[in-house]
C-alpha cells in the first residue's frame, strides 16, 4: 500500500469534531462520493431495467401498440449524447451538485411515469428520466475519477436494481394494480442523494494538497493511477508536459462504444432469442434473467479486483472478448438450455468491460478528466442508440439467430481498440526539486 508523505497528507481533524485546519472537514449528514453514487445508480439502474416491462404496461393502459412507445427505451441513449456535448459546461457547477440535481430530476420523472399519464405528460416525463440517468452517469464518473474497482461496484448496484425492476412491475400487475407504481420503489434512494451533502475526502478522491514549492494540480490533470506514474531521479531532465494525441483517445473511446454495444445487444434481445429457440414467452422471461444475473455477479466480483495498470486492464478486456465470443456461438447455435447458458456466460464476461473501458479512457495522457467523462458518456449514448436497432434490422433481413452474430465483429473491434499499438509512452512526473532561485536567495 502506498502512503502519502507527511507534507501532503491531509491534516487530522481535531478531537472536538471541528473541521481540520486548512481542510473542509466533515459534518453530520455528509455522505461519501462512493455512497452517493451507489444510491443514485440504484435509482438509475432500476429506471433503465424497468423500461421494457413499463412499455408493455403503458401500452396496455393507453390502448396503443408497444412498438409505438419504443422511443422510451431510446430516451436514455439520446440523452447521453446530448449530455456528452454539454458535459464540460455542466461540470462547471461541480459533480456533487450535478448528481444531486440529476437525482431530483429522477424523482420527478418516476413520480409522473408511475401514474402512466397520457402522452402529453408521458413524453416529457420519459425524456426527463433519460436526462436524469445521463447526467447521473456523467457526475458519477467524475466523482469516482474513473477508478475501475469503484466503477465496477456502482455498475453492479445498477445491474442489481435493473434485475429487480421488471420483477417488481410484474408482481404489482399480478396484485391487480398498475405496474407503473413500481417505479416509485427507488425514489427513497434518489431522495437521499438529492438532499444530501456530498463531501469528498481529501485523502481519497478529492484534490490533493500541493507539495512545498509546487502548485496543486488542476482537477482534470491528476494522475489516474499510481501504476501510470513514473518518478524520475533529480539527475534526469524534466520531461515536456504531456500532449494530447487523437489516436489514443479515439482507440479508448472506440473500446467503450463496442463494449457497451455488445452488452446492450444481449440485454435487449436475449429474451427474444430464447423465444426463438422454442421457449414460451413466460418461461423465456424467466430464463432471460441469465444475462443480467451474470452482469450483476461479474460486476460485484470485479469490484473486488485491485486497480491495475493500463496494460493489465487491456489484457482483461481481451480475455473478456474471447470468452464472450464463445458464449455468442452458444447463443446462436444451441437449443434453449445452451442459449440460456451462453447468455449467463456472456453476462459474466461483459460485466466489467464497460467500467474497465472507461478507466482506460480517463487514463489517456493529456486528456482532462472533464473531457474524458464527456467522451465516455457520448460513447455509451452512441452504443445504446445504435447497437440494438442494428441487431433488430439484421433480424428483419435474416432471422434473430443469425442476427446474434453481430456481437462477434464488435468483440473483434474491442480487441483491436485495446491493442498497445494505439498507446503512447506513460506520463512521467518529475520528483520535487528545489528552485535554484529560491536556494540562491536563501544563501545570500
Amino acid at each position: 500500500m502506498q502512503t502519502c508523505p507527511d507534507d501532503v497528507r491531509p491534516a487530522a481533524a481535531p478531537a472536538d469534531g471541528r473541521p481540520a485546519p486548512g481542510g473542509r472537514g466533515r459534518r453530520a449528514g455528509d455522505i461519501r462520493p462512493l455512497t452517493a453514487v451507489s444510491l443514485a445508480q440504484i435509482g438509475g439502474g432500476f429506471a433503465g431495467g424497468a423500461n421494457a416491462a413499463y412499455i408493455v404496461v403503458a401500452a396496455d393502459r393507453l390502448g396503443v401498440s408497444a412498438g409505438s412507445l419504443g422511443w422510451i427505451a431510446s430516451a436514455f441513449g439520446f440523452a447521453l449524447i446530448a449530455v456528452a456535448l454539454t458535459g464540460r459546461y455542466l461540470l462547471r457547477v461541480g459533480p456533487e451538485r450535478l448528481l444531486r440535481a440529476a437525482s431530483g430530476l429522477g424523482v420527478l420523472s418516476a413520480g409522473v411515469m408511475a401514474t402512466v399519464p397520457r402522452l402529453p405528460l408521458l413524453v416529457p416525463a420519459a425524456a426527463a428520466g433519460g436526462l436524469s440517468g445521463a447526467v447521473m452517469l456523467l457526475a458519477s464518473v467524475t466523482l469516482l475519477r474513473g477508478a475501475a474497482s469503484s466503477m465496477s461496484l456502482i455498475t453492479g448496484f445498477a445491474s442489481l436494481a435493473s434485475l429487480v425492476a421488471p420483477v417488481s412491475i410484474g408482481l404489482v400487475e399480478l396484485a391487480g394494480h398498475s405496474g407503473g407504481w413500481a417505479l416509485l420503489l427507488p425514489v427513497p434512494f434518489l431522495l437521499a442523494v438529492a438532499v444530501a451533502r456530498i463531501r469528498p475526502d481529501d485523502s481519497a478522491g478529492g484534490r490533493r494538497a500541493a507539495a512545498p514549492g509546487r502548485e496543486a494540480p488542476a482537477e482534470g490533470d491528476l494522475p489516474r493511477a499510481a501504476d501510470d506514474v513514473i518518478v524520475r531521479p533529480e539527475s534526469e531532465p524534466e520531461p515536456k508536459p504531456a500532449r494530447l494525441r487523437r489516436v489514443p483517445v479515439g482507440a479508448a473511446w472506440a473500446a467503450v462504444v463496442v463494449a457497451v454495444a455488445a452488452e446492450f445487444s444481449f440485454f435487449t434481445w436475449g429474451v427474444a432469442r430464447l423465444v426463438d429457440s422454442g421457449l414460451g414467452i413466460g418461461a423465456a422471461a424467466v430464463a432471460g434473467v441469465a444475462f443480467p444475473l451474470g452482469m450483476v455477479v461479474g460486476r460485484f466480483a470485479g469490484s473486488r479486483l485491485p486497480d491495475a495498470s493500463s496494460p493489465v486492464l487491456r489484457r482483461r478486456l481481451r480475455l473478456a472478448a474471447a470468452v464472450t465470443a464463445i458464449a455468442t456461438l452458444a447463443v446462436v447455435a444451441g437449443p434453449w438450455p445452451l442459449v440460456a447458458t451462453g447468455l449467463l456466460v456472456a453476462g459474466l464476461a461483459l460485466s466489467t468491460t464497460y467500467p474497465t473501458g472507461l478507466s482506460l479512457l480517463v487514463r489517456v495522457p493529456g486528456l482532462p478528466l472533464r473531457l474524458a467523462t464527456s467522451l465516455g458518456v457520448a460513447a455509451s449514448g452512441v452504443a445504446i442508440s445504435t447497437a440494438p436497432l442494428a441487431l433488430a434490422a439484421l433480424a428483419g433481413a435474416t432471422d434473430l439467430r443469425l442476427a446474434f452474430l453481430l456481437p462477434l465483429p464488435l468483440l473483434a473491434l474491442l480487441v483491436v481498440a485495446v491493442h498497445p499499438w494505439w498507446t503512447r509512452p506513460r506520463l512521467a512526473v518529475p520528483a520535487p526539486r528545489e528552485d535554484p532561485a529560491v536556494t540562491a536567495g536563501a544563501g545570500s
